[in-house]
């Protein structure tokens, strides 16, 4: 074997890649958390925690923990959903539309793993509760489907926008709805905080392997994008 063969060779005992070795750790961290929230109704820095950020007198952060409570609901998140996909479609943006369309799929697991789980959300004797939610808290259902949702449509207005403020706007949305859900979750005393950091490791380990496939090959406005030149015309607006 050549000095340049035996340089690019793959050894056969050589593991998995870093990419799953990370993804494998992010599950064994779900797992053993989830574990935990079977036996534990909160954790001791749960209650540390969300005090805290209950505690916080900032009239417009909650205003913006209630807009995030109110936009994770199930029927606004659906209709969000079911739009942005359509909006998609009607572009010929059938691969964006398809990756955003598996955004079902943590969103079906979540109540699987409540269930399994069967962890109480937060007593008034312990935080306030300032909505009325009710079934399992771990993990929570308003920061998974966020999470999945913003940052796949994030991502896919990167490729799918061409200008740069519409773009620059609706990205800037996404990342505060990722922000912000989890915090206003934990103020609404609906969940704990481990039931937040739960529902972002569940949307993770879903969204690490889909937008490792769906940044490949991808180029910044490659194929038909959302030009607004394009569709104002349409609309009657010049």
């Amino acid at each position: 074997m050549s000095a340049e063969q035996a340089a690019t060779a793959t050894p056969s005992n050589q593991g998995p890649p870093l990419f799953w070795r990370l993804w494998l750790a992010g599950l064994v961290l779900f797992l053993l958390l989830a574990g935990l929230a079977v036996f534990y109704d909160y954790f001791p820095s749960d209650q540390r925690i969300a005090n805290a950020v209950q505690g916080i007198d900032v009239p417009a952060l909650g205003g913006a923990f209630g807009f995030t409570n109110q936009a994770g609901d199930t029927l606004w998140a659906s209709a969000s959903w079911g739009i942005v996909i359509a909006g998609l479609a009607l572009l010929t943006r059938w691969r964006d539309a398809a990756y955003l369309f598996l955004a079902i799929v943590p969103r079906g697991v979540n109540p699987l793993v409540k269930v399994i789980v069967d962890r109480p959300r937060p007593s008034p004797t312990l935080v306030h509760i300032g909505e009325d939610a009710s079934g399992s808290g771990f993990p929570s259902g308003h920061v998974t489907s966020a999470l999945t949702f913003y940052v796949l449509l994030f991502v896919i207005a990167f490729f799918a926008i061409r200008q740069p403020a519409l773009r620059a706007a609706l990205q800037g949305f996404c990342l505060f709805m990722v922000v912000v859900v989890g915090p206003g979750r934990v103020y609404s005393g609906a969940h704990w905080p481990s039931d937040v950091l739960g529902g972002y490791l569940l949307s993770a380990l879903f969204l690490a392997p889909v937008l490792r496939w769906y940044w490949s090959g991808r180029e910044p406005g490659a194929g038909p994008v959302l030009n607004w030149s394009r569709i104002t015309p349409k609309l009657g607006l010049r």
